[in-house]
């Protein structure tokens, strides 16, 4: 019943959402929450700083509780409560983004690794599989790479494990890797502060010019 999925319709504004085998709305999982707030920013609900337009006249969009502005995605039938996405939930999830890229642009220095030199990025688990990397990339969550560069395979630790189970070629590769990873603290790095408070905001579209 979590909501995984979401969609802003062009024409109408309404919210179009999908939810985990397609039973009734609950609430909103972590890659619902992610496809609703790419979508809120393409729509031009949210501002690059994450803020809600004010004079934004879009369906589901009103003053919250606490005296800011929510998004209603869908009600939930059991209790007559509608799933909402707040001010503050936007603001909280903007610094959970901030923390993972500036993790990723404090590896990529430290392995002296630019943006069009990356190949491909893998996004592993559950959670992972379920992203929508097109919304990824516009919340500024990944690099910017093309978007068939990023590929969700599943339980990689899990698919790993079993590899090695049956295969001794595949267990020395194992240690051989394991000998050349260098653990990174990101609490120790200079930079990290810096690339998490650049990595706050959402990228600016082009034709973005607030």
């Amino acid at each position: 019943g979590a909501i995984e999925h979401v969609e802003i319709d062009p024409a109408t504004g309404g919210i179009i959402f999908q939810t985990i085998s397609g039973a009734i709305p609950l609430g909103i999982c972590g890659s619902g929450v992610i496809d609703c707030i790419a979508k809120m920013l393409d729509a031009g609900i949210l501002d690059k700083k994450g803020l809600f337009i004010g004079n934004v006249s879009q369906p589901g969009v009103r003053p919250s509780r606490d005296g800011g502005w929510e998004i209603c995605i869908a009600k939930r039938l059991m209790d007559n409560e509608d799933i909402v996405l707040t001010q503050k939930d936007v603001g909280e999830f903007q610094i959970a983004k901030a923390a993972v890229r500036a993790g990723i642009s404090v590896l990529m220095e430290k392995a002296e690794v630019n943006v069009p030199q990356i190949d491909r990025i893998l996004i592993s688990g559950s959670f992972g599989s379920h992203i929508n990397p097109q919304s990824a990339l516009l919340i500024g969550i990944l690099p910017e790479v093309p978007v068939h560069r990023i590929e969700a395979i599943g339980n990689a630790a899990l698919e790993g494990a079993k590899m090695a189970l049956i295969s001794g070629r595949v267990r020395n590769l194992a240690h051989r890797i394991a000998e050349k990873v260098e653990y990174v603290e990101l609490a120790d790095s200079e930079t990290f502060q810096k690339r998490f408070i650049e990595a706050i905001s959402f990228p600016v579209k082009r034709d973005d010019s607030l």
